[in-house]
């Protein structure tokens, strides 16, 4: 029995810049439509990753993006909890 095994440089290939402004400019938004709470904390995770890396040289905006979005979710009980989870995931 074979199996098909990617090759390990198959996982180190960049992201290519543009794709890597997408995923910021819409992770938020992705984030205050999750389905359900594991969603959400996948989502919260992968904000940590990147601002772990990418702030602050690459993501100054980071905590003004969080911050906008937690003035702006007044009202929205939900979109102020994942905004306030995703500043705990990056603090």
């Amino acid at each position: 029995m074979s199996h098909n095994i990617q090759d390990e440089d198959d996982f180190k290939r960049p992201i290519a810049q543009q794709d890597k402004e997408f995923i910021k400019f819409n992770i938020f938004k992705a984030l205050d439509v999750a389905p359900n709470k594991v969603i959400q904390s996948a989502i919260q995770n992968i904000i940590f990753n990147i601002a772990e890396v990418d702030f602050p040289d690459r993501w100054p905006s980071v905590f003004d993006e969080i911050g906008n979005r937690i003035k702006q979710s007044m009202g929205n009980e939900e979109a102020l909890i994942s905004g306030l989870m995703a500043l705990k995931q990056v603090v």
